[in-house]
């Protein structure tokens, strides 16, 4: 399959870096893994949340691929990750056993961030 030729943005989440005792490192993670080799053929942007209190670099050694943190509050990561995304999506969409909880402030904090 031949890839069109413009630059990939991706939002995702988190960054697909993280730091480690040598400095930073691309992540390991399945995302990750799926899109890194796409997005260094194509060129882009990844867009995700900066959980490191010191900032996230530009670019990462070993990801070809500019880095485009979004910072959130203590109160955001709460709402819209550990609740929506976990509570609310993560159920609905991978296995429904755990029943999803539905709270309006999440939805609300998940729509702004």
């Amino acid at each position: 399959m031949d890839l069109p030729e413009r630059p990939l943005v991706i939002v995702a989440n988190r960054l697909p870096v993280s730091r480690t005792e040598d400095g930073w490192q691309p992540a390991s993670g399945g995302l990750v893994t799926a899109l890194k080799p796409v997005i260094e053929q194509l060129g882009g942007a990844w867009i995700g949340w900066d959980d490191d209190p010191d900032g996230v670099p530009p670019r990462v050694e070993g990801f070809n691929a500019d880095l485009h943190p979004v910072t959130l509050s203590d109160t955001e990561v709460a709402e819209y990750y550990h609740g929506f995304s976990n509570r609310t999506l993560w159920p609905l969409f991978h296995d429904l056993v755990v029943e999803p909880v539905i709270d309006r402030s999440w939805w609300r904090t998940y729509e702004e961030v």
